[in-house]
């Protein structure tokens, strides 16, 4: 749940805080990035000496290495890594950026190359749902199309379309109550496909939504 504190009427900035099953998270928020279940040079006791409130993992690293079956039977992401604040799990979906990792995408999903043995991966809205459930993470994000910043409007109308689907796709498939499921605004730099995205999301029951640029 999203408490609003504050929203300043003639920029539109807000603070609130956002209520997590492993607590409060003051926003606007700096999040640590711990790609692999660990910020680079920071224990996790250091991080929360640090008064750090919430940390964003990546799902789809995860899911290749140590692997979800391991995480769960450690007990979760949270005691996986020994962290009792807040976690995100991005979907995975901005490797779509990344030349050496994307195959493929198409309506039912991306194919990846795993950077660690060159295999190769299909995560569907549906698997990126599954994932970040069995992982346990306090936040959870759909699978987005994110093209590259160059791209023309033709191809980020497109993704824009595909993101929304997938969105609603993602939105059937969640079914872990004590976990916010977000979703991602799409449209590149163009206006019109930013507002629409968000039209079409915010119609959608979801948390709160993030922006991709």
């Amino acid at each position: 749940m999203f408490e609003l504190s504050c929203k300043d009427e003639e920029t539109g900035a807000r603070v609130g805080k956002l209520h997590t099953a492993h607590g409060i998270v003051d926003t606007p928020a700096f999040m640590p990035v711990a790609t692999k279940a660990s910020v680079k040079t920071l224990s996790s006791g250091e991080l929360i000496n640090l008064g750090t409130q919430a940390i964003i993992s990546n799902a789809f690293i995860l899911y290749l290495r140590p692997g979800v079956e391991i995480v769960k039977r450690a007990g979760g992401l949270h005691r996986f890594m020994n962290f009792n604040g807040a976690i995100f799990t991005d979907s995975g979906g901005f490797q779509m950026l990344n030349d050496k990792l994307l195959v493929q995408v198409s309506k039912k999903g991306a194919v990846f190359q795993s950077p660690f043995d060159s295999t190769k991966h299909r995560f569907t809205p549906e698997k990126c749902i599954e994932v970040q459930m069995e992982l346990g993470s306090d936040v959870a994000m759909v699978l987005d199309d994110c093209p590259p910043f160059t791209s023309e409007y033709e191809q980020v109308k497109r993704s824009t379309q595909r993101t929304g689907e997938w969105a609603r796709i993602a939105l059937e498939a969640h079914r872990k109550e004590d976990q916010a499921l977000f979703c991602i605004i799409q449209g590149g730099t163009f206006p019109d496909l930013r507002k629409r995205s968000a039209e079409a999301l915010v119609a959608m029951d979801f948390e709160l939504s993030l922006i991709h640029i």
